[in-house]
Formats: structure tokens, C-alpha cells, sequence
């Protein structure tokens, strides 16, 4: 009976600890390639973050502009005692009770609507005890100033453009964010890559030196022959020791960049180098339309488009203001509140009004600056526009050409990176025959180490041009 107690404990708890240790691993995240990396920085990198929460806050705060629009209710409460004398009644003393409700809608074609209601209990020496129900309803429509709602629909116009030029400045800096961390991403792979060679360098110096100590004591070598491997070896070494300090270089800045990033964690394929970068782009030379455009130009002709909105509003704000209107109302009063509400229901007495509201600012100088105003902003945003437009597509095509020369620089330097390994190769079979000399053989290497550096540094400096196309932008509209 204990053994079997016991051995359920035991098993209990050894599930308990598996499950725990299943936890951990799961949490460990290992990254091996640019794609973890970037997954990894959205999702702990602060400035990602901020950018957003600050997206978020300015498409509230836009939407929030539309509370003018909004049904707006206004009540009063109010306790009157007036015990002013007047010609008419010099002891006059009255006390009342007033309620006042008010609803008011305003609507994007320039309509409002408002209702006002109002009950008032009078209690005087003249009328005695009154109940009073009065409402009035009032239908108004502007006519010149935001005439059928065309300052609403350009402000309306004006956030669109705002939010847009914002979400374009926002996707800048996030894009900016990742082509900083995936340069450096590429500068660590070919750090790594460079790593590797010269370890390589190493091990083959150090062979070469055992096998030239070997024919000194044998006297088919001379000591100047060890002294130029050993110098080769100290070259490597000393390249290695520069290479190493230049990868924990980056290392570091990873982990400035993306928060509680573990080095351990870093385990990157060193043949990422050979793929194309994920963020690249280059659309075929056919299609001309579909050049893409840079992010900071596309944020501009936003900018541009909402001065441009906010100039014409501000020329409507200007504007006389003309509004034609109608009102109709009733009211009730009796003694008995029942009854007052029946007879405002019921009577047949009314009040209607229609009549036209005309306001206009007489210093017209003032208005005219405000308008001009707004017409420079307009004009300056487009000639800086018009800048960058130019500058988008000088920069793209330079790009897209940089990008092509690139790639054929990749194919000859691995061509000669080829020749000059084979080269090697061979060179170190005729020092082992006695057909060349030591200088001849580690000159050799010494070519082909620098042929094969040569092309991953070419790949390498591919990789970060092709990142710099995530500076610009495909679909205008995705944003």
C-alpha cells in the first residue's frame, strides 16, 4: 500500500517537472534567422511600440473631431423667487420652478436640428398656481458659410490626409528601424563568415608549420621558409582577433535594439548570406507605373493634400454666414399639470417662424490674410513635394541599378574566389612536391582567403542595398 502511494507521488511529481522544464523550453526563443530577428524586435522593441501607441492616440483623436457632430443635450434646473417691484405690480411676489431641456443635432450637409422643451411651475399673487408646457422645434440650413456641409467635408477630407500622412511618417521610422537592425543583422552574418575563414587561415598555417619544421630538421627546408608560414598564421590570428572584436560589436547593438535579447540565443545560419533579403523588392523595368515611391514623399503629397483641404476650409470660414430656418412650437397652461401637458398636446394655438439669419465680419483684411495664409502653406507644401517626387524616382532608379551591378558583382567575385582557391590548392600540392616555394604558397592562400572575403563582403553589402528598399512603398493605399 505505501509502495504504491509512493510511486504515485513519484509519478505526479516527475509530471510536474516535465511540464515545468516543457515551459522553459517553450519560452526560449532561439534565433537563427532574419525573420526571428525581426518577429522578435515587434515584439519587444520600445520604439516599435511607441509608434504604435502614438497611431493608435492620433486615429482616436481624429475620430474624436466628429463630436461636433454629435447630438448635444443641455438641461436646466432652476428655483425663482423674484420680489421686484415693477409699474404694474409694486407688491408684486412670485415663485417658480423651471425645467429646460434642449437637444440639438448638427448634420454633415450643413442641417441642424434643434428641440427645445421647457416646464415651469409659476406660483403668483396675480395668476395663482400655473403650470406651463412649451416646445419649440427649429430646422436651420446653412446657405454660404459650410453651405450643405462643405467645411465639415473638407475637415472631414483634412483628417484623412492627417492620419494618412501620419501613418506614412510612422511606417518611415518603423521601416527605418528594421533596415538599421537588418544592416546590422548582415554586417554580423559576414563578421561570422569572416570569422570562419580565418580560423580556417589558422589551421591551415598551423599544418603547413608542422610540415616545414618537419623538412628543416630533415634539412630540405630553410628557416626563413617557418618564419613566413608563422607570419602568415600571426596575420590570421590578429585578423581573427579584430573579426571576433567586431562581432560582439554587433552583438551589443542587437541588444540595445531589441530588449532582453540574449546572445546565447543568437545561432544564425551563415548561409542566409546567399538568399535574397525578405524585404527586397525590384519590379520589372516594363512596368514603369509600378515604380514604388519613398515613404517620407508619400507622407509629404499627404501633407500636401491636407493643407490644401485646410486652405479651402479656412476660405469657407470666411465666408458670410447665411442660414434660412423654420420653427414651429406649442405650449400648454393650466392650474393642473395633467392638464397643461393635454392642452399643449391638444390646442390648436402655435407659434411658427421662418426667417433668414445673415452675420458677416466687417474687416475683410483680416479674413483675406487668414485665407492667404493658408494658400502659401498649400503652395510650399506642393513645391516641396514636387521635390521629393524627383527625388523618389532618382533614388529608386539608383537603386534599382545599384542592386543589378550588385549581383553581377556577386557572380565574378565568386568566380574569382573559385579560381583562386583552386589555385591554392594546387600551389600547395607542388610546395609538397618540391615544385614551388613557401612564399609561392602562402602568397596563394593568402589570394584566396582575401577572393573568398571579397565575395561575402559583396553579398553582404547586396543584402543591405536590397534592405534599403524597404524605404519605399508599392501600394500607396495599404498604409
Amino acid at each position: 500500500m505505501q509502495k504504491s502511494r509512493f510511486l504515485k507521488y513519484f509519478v505526479l511529481f516527475s509530471l510536474c517537472v516535465f511540464s515545468h522544464s516543457s515551459q522553459g523550453a517553450e519560452g526560449t526563443l532561439e534565433v537563427r534567422s532574419l525573420n526571428d530577428l525581426i518577429r522578435l524586435s515587434q515584439e519587444r522593441s520600445e520604439s516599435l511600440k511607441a509608434l504604435n501607441l502614438s497611431l493608435d492616440s492620433l486615429e482616436a483623436e481624429i475620430r474624436s473631431r466628429d463630436l461636433e457632430l454629435s447630438t448635444k443635450l443641455a438641461t436646466e434646473l432652476a428655483w425663482v423667487q423674484d420680489r421686484k417691484s415693477t409699474l404694474a405690480s409694486p407688491l408684486r411676489k412670485e415663485d417658480s420652478e423651471a425645467l429646460d431641456l434642449d437637444v440639438t443635432k448638427l448634420f454633415t450637409t450643413g442641417t441642424s436640428l434643434a428641440l427645445s422643451s421647457r416646464y415651469l411651475l409659476n406660483e403668483s399673487a396675480v395668476t395663482g398656481k400655473q403650470n406651463v408646457f412649451d416646445w419649440d422645434l427649429r430646422l436651420s440650413q446653412a446657405l454660404w458659410k459650410n453651405a450643405f456641409g462643405r467645411a465639415t467635408r473638407q475637415r472631414q477630407e483634412s483628417d484623412k490626409y492627417e492620419l494618412q500622412s501620419r501613418r506614412y511618417q510612422a511606417e518611415l521610422q518603423r521601416q527605418t528601424f528594421l533596415l538599421n537592425l537588418e544592416t546590422l543583422y548582415w554586417d554580423l552574418i559576414y563578421s561570422l563568415r569572416e570569422q570562419e575563414i580565418r580560423q580556417s587561415n589558422i589551421e591551415r598555417s598551423d599544418t603547413l608549420e608542422k610540415w616545414i619544421r618537419a623538412r628543416i630538421r630533415h634539412s630540405a627546408a630553410e628557416p626563413v621558409d617557418l618564419l613566413q608560414v608563422q607570419a602568415q598564421g600571426a596575420a590570421s590570428r590578429l585578423d581573427l582577433i579584430a573579426s571576433q572584436n567586431r562581432i560582439s560589436t554587433f552583438k551589443n547593438q542587437l541588444q540595445q535594439l531589441i530588449p532582453g535579447l540574449d546572445p546565447l540565443q543568437l545561432s544564425f545560419e551563415l548561409s542566409s548570406l546567399e538568399k535574397a533579403s525578405p524585404s527586397a523588392f525590384v519590379p520589372s523595368s516594363s512596368a514603369a507605373t509600378e515604380s514604388p515611391v519613398r515613404l517620407d514623399t508619400l507622407a509629404s503629397q499627404a501633407q500636401e493634400k491636407k493643407l490644401r483641404s485646410d486652405w479651402h476650409r479656412t476660405q469657407d470660414a470666411t465666408a458670410p454666414l447665411l442660414d434660412v430656418y423654420v420653427g414651429y412650437g406649442k405650449n400648454g397652461m393650466d392650474p393642473q399639470m395633467n392638464q397643461a401637458f393635454k392642452e399643449m398636446q391638444t390646442s390648436s394655438q402655435y407659434n411658427a417662424t421662418v426667417g433668414v439669419l445673415f452675420s458677416l465680419d466687417l474687416d475683410r483684411s483680416l479674413t483675406r490674410d487668414r485665407a492667404r495664409s493658408g494658400e502659401l502653406q498649400a503652395a510650399s507644401a506642393s513645391l516641396q513635394t514636387r521635390q521629393l517626387e524627383r527625388a523618389s524616382a532618382l533614388d529608386w532608379k539608383d537603386l534599382s541599378r545599384s542592386i543589378e551591378s550588385l549581383k553581377n558583382q556577386v557572380q565574378e567575385a565568386q568566380r574569382l574566389a573559385e579560381f583562386q582557391k583552386q589555385k591554392s590548392l594546387k600551389e600547395r600540392v607542388r610546395l609538397q612536391l618540391g615544385r614551388s616555394t613557401v612564399f609561392q604558397s602562402v602568397t596563394f592562400d593568402i589570394d584566396a582567403a582575401n577572393a573568398e572575403l571579397r565575395y561575402y563582403q559583396t553579398l553582404a553589402t547586396l543584402r543591405k542595398t536590397e534592405a534599403r528598399t524597404r524605404l519605399f512603398s508599392h501600394d500607396q493605399e495599404s498604409l
